[in-house]
């Protein structure tokens, strides 16, 4: 019988231990990884937040939103409904009209005496206009648009329309800056200090942000406007008290009334 060469044998009995060194390293590894993966998962574990909802847990409850974020959703139409209130007790409990901080005016101010000259129509140049916001109801409070419009009251009145009666100056007046009165100044920051203007303006002004750059457009400024409430396209006796000037204040907070 053929014996094989001691260098041959050698060789075979080599090649097949490191073939199982090979296979025991490859085995060694994966049991490592697998180790390493379980002590990974178990930490997670350990580190989760106590706070952590289960699967099967109840829903959180909705946030109750802020009367910020719900003023957001009341349409500018809904200010045209006179409260129950002011009906009842009379103006002083319309909030609607009530003061609060909004910006502060941008443009020169007309003064308390110059507005008193205008409501008693003394001024011929003073001319009207009527300012209407269609699909107010779709129009989100606190926020400027340019739905505000020109009309001529020849339209047809529809569902949720805003109207503003407007006295206004031209342009050319105003700059000129003559009220066409001896004693009376056009500009509130002409008079003395305590005749000066320092109410603030009414919600339902900060609420509405109407846009008088139409009528400026057409050449003229506002001097004082009228919101007319719900489904009213012109004043009723009893809105004499709404008026206010180009800023959203009471004129009749400043003693500013037409002289019947």
């Amino acid at each position: 019988m053929d014996r094989l060469p001691r260098s041959s044998a050698r060789d075979e009995e080599l090649a097949r231990l490191e073939a199982r060194d090979t296979f025991l390293e490859t085995q060694v590894a994966q049991i490592q990884a697998a180790l390493s993966l379980d002590t990974a998962l178990s930490k997670g574990k350990r580190t989760l937040p106590q706070t952590a909802t289960p699967l099967d847990a109840a829903p959180p409850r909705k946030k109750r939103a802020n009367r910020s974020e719900t003023q957001l959703q009341t349409s500018k139409a809904s200010l045209l409904t006179c409260p129950v209130e002011a009906k009842e007790k009379g103006p002083n409990f319309d909030r609607r009209y009530n003061s609060e901080r909004g910006p502060a005016p941008c443009t020169r101010a007309f003064s308390m005496s110059y507005l008193q000259y205008t409501r008693d129509d003394l001024d011929l140049r003073v001319t009207e206009f009527k300012l209407r916001h269609r699909n107010a109801t779709e129009c989100p409070v606190q926020q400027r648009c340019k739905h505000w419009h020109i009309v001529d009251g020849t339209e047809w009145h529809e569902e949720g329309d805003i109207y503003l009666l407007l006295y206004c100056l031209d342009i050319e007046s105003a700059t000129q800056g003559d009220t066409g009165c001896e004693g009376i100044r056009m500009f509130d920051d002409e008079e003395p200090l305590t005749n000066r203007i320092t109410l603030q303006s009414c919600r339902i002004f900060n609420a509405l942000k109407p846009d008088f750059s139409v009528v400026e457009d057409a050449g003229y400024v506002v001097l004082q406007f009228l919101v007319l409430d719900y489904g009213k396209t012109e004043e009723e006796d009893d809105s004499e008290w709404k008026w206010m000037d180009q800023f959203g204040r009471l004129l009749s907070k400043m003693g500013c009334k037409r002289q019947s």
